[in-house]
Parts: structure tokens; sequence; C-alpha cells
């Protein structure tokens, strides 16, 4: 583990660095259009742990959906949590829920936190 980088991020490295060599094993064949297709076999197994929470407007159209748009809607987190979530720029968005253009800039959230509890935010970008 590199010197200062915190455990669970070298972890998440490490996962996303094999999901990304197991993705160039693979096979490659024509199905009956003559498109080519790629397929990848992947087994083990995936753990959540038990804070976990998921954003409740994501773009899934099979989701529950319970919109956090505003402070009046801010979605209650627990505490300790891991969230999930999503957000998008109207018009960015070509499936889903929100492929109309209406996008969802932005998400609220309420949490009690306790005295100097130190908060973590990684964001992703595509």
């Amino acid at each position: 583990m590199p010197p200062g980088m915190p455990k669970h991020r070298y972890l998440h490295f490490l996962l996303l660095l094999i999901l990304a060599m197991l993705t160039t094993i693979g096979s490659v064949h024509d199905d009956d259009d003559g498109a080519t297709i790629n397929t990848v076999n992947i087994s083990g197994a995936i753990s959540v742990n038990s804070d976990s929470q998921v954003d409740s407007d994501v773009n899934d159209p099979l989701a529950s959906y319970l919109p956090n748009d505003s402070i009046q809607q801010a979605q209650i987190l627990k505490n300790p949590v891991t969230l999930g979530g999503f957000v998008a720029v109207p018009d960015s968005v070509p499936f889903g829920r929100l492929a109309n253009g209406g996008g969802d800039v932005q998400d609220y959230y309420h949490i009690s936190l306790v005295a100097q509890q130190i908060l973590y935010f990684f964001p992703v970008m595509r």
C-alpha cells in the first residue's frame, strides 16, 4: 500500500484494477447478425457494508423513487453511512428516468452528526 493512502482507497483502487484486467480477458464472437460481441466471465463475491444507503432519486426507472431535490425533501441518512448517489446536468442523460432532459442537479440530505465528526466525500465524474 502506498504511504499516506487510506486503506479503503487502496482497496477500491485494487478492485477497479482487477475489474479492468478482467474486462480485457474474454472471448469475442459474432452474433447471428454479424455484430461482434465481447463476453467476459467473472466470478466471486461482492459484499456491501451494512451502513450503505442509496440516493432516493436515481436514474433507474425500476428503482423506487423519492425526490430529495430541496431542503424540504432532504433524504434522511443514518450515521455512519456510505452513500451511493447520482446527479446529472439537464439534457446529459440519454436513457432512464431522466431521459427527458430534466437532469438531477442537486440532492439534499439530513444527517445527525457528533462534535468533531469527519466527513469524507469521493465524487466520481464520468
